[in-house]
């Protein structure tokens, strides 16, 4: 499973560092201020953005909701 959070340096709703510490292997945290076109062509409106997979699941505040009930089930699965 691929995972891509999209978010940017100045939203205050994006998030700690202490998810972005988290980024490893197909868990990918992406600036789009540097990545307009994939946003745009992902139709992302809201960010924070989570992208599984290629496709946009949840934005806005459900976006890292849905990252850490992730991220809480993979360290229960080690």
């Amino acid at each position: 499973m691929r995972i891509e959070l999209y978010f940017s340096p100045w939203c205050t709703a994006c998030g700690s560092r202490s998810l972005r510490d988290g980024e490893s292997g197909n868990n990918r945290w992406i600036d789009v201020t540097k990545h307009l076109e994939a946003a745009a062509r992902l139709r992302i409106t809201r960010l924070p953005a989570l992208v599984i997979d290629g496709r946009v699941v949840a934005q806005g505040p459900q976006a890292l909701a849905r990252l850490r009930t992730l991220a809480e089930a993979g360290s229960g699965a080690a």
